[in-house]
């Protein structure tokens, strides 16, 4: 019986992690969180990293999270770390607070504010997107990842983002990439059932 060779999915990055660039898991993956996951990073220092898996939606909407805010916002599964948590990026520069990532790209803000904006509807989806935890790595960590091929860095536009964030989601910014990892949309989820 042969064996896959998993390093012939393995890619070399051209990009050096930074705020505002995002991570695309490599088709392998096992982890529930970051099985074909696409992750924003919002932080990224010598303290350590951070950011927000965009296409894994929790079953939860906004209103079910906080009952007072009357809002069927989905709710996405931002990463493994303190999944009691809620966070948010969004393109409001109005809210108070909020930490500018990149281009456009709001990370949080004054919780007040933000809901009553959400009250008044003068907030849509496509403007923000809600996370229960986040995805967290300590110092030098998310490098040793990088270097061993477990994440492709991209940059992010940020008009791809709040859009479609989806189970295909994955796949269509692995298109964008090109043809260099192409035979990532062939591996079946599952290569042993194959």
């Amino acid at each position: 019986m042969k064996t896959l060779d998993i390093n012939l999915f393995k890619v070399k990055n051209t990009l050096e992690p930074q705020i505002g660039r995002a991570l695309i898991s490599e088709p392998l993956s096992s982890d529930d969180y970051f099985s074909r996951s696409v992750v924003y990073l919002t932080e990224y220092n010598q303290l350590g990293s951070m950011g927000f898996v965009l296409n894994k939606k929790s079953e939860y909407s906004l209103s079910e999270l906080i009952p007072e805010i009357e809002a069927e916002f989905a709710v996405y599964k931002g990463g493994p770390v303190h999944p009691n948590t809620l966070h948010f990026i969004h393109k409001i520069p109005s809210i108070p607070d909020s930490l500018e990532i990149s281009n456009g790209v709001f990370w949080g803000g004054d919780f007040e504010k933000l809901k009553e904006l959400i009250r008044l509807n003068l907030i849509t989806e496509n403007q923000i997107q809600f996370f229960m935890g986040y995805s967290g790595w300590y110092p030098g960590q998310l490098t040793e990842e990088i270097d061993r091929g477990f994440w492709l860095l991209v940059d992010m536009d940020s008009k791809s983002l709040f859009f479609n964030q989806n189970e295909k989601f994955w796949k269509d910014q692995v298109k964008k990439v090109g043809l260099n990892v192409k035979s990532w949309l062939n591996v079946p989820d599952n290569p042993l059932f194959n």
